[in-house]
């Protein structure tokens, strides 16, 4: 999707690609502390989930 967007200037999808990046940063960082042998890996991959998610709503209720 990223590419597409790339290369056809057309960036409707980029609030849905925010969505999955979230999500799989989310999932990456649950699976990292369930595991428990990189802590710090798994708490970034939920900072980061977090940051990315909020943007994404934020860029959704802002309508750009």
């Amino acid at each position: 999707m990223a590419s597409f967007g790339k290369f056809t200037q057309n960036f409707d999808y980029m609030n849905l690609l925010m969505f999955l990046l979230g999500m799989m940063l989310l999932t990456t960082g649950v699976i990292e502390l369930r595991k428990n042998t990189k802590a710090a890996a798994g708490y970034l991959s939920v900072f980061a989930a977090m940051f990315v998610l909020i943007v994404g709503v934020q860029s959704v209720m802002l309508g750009s």
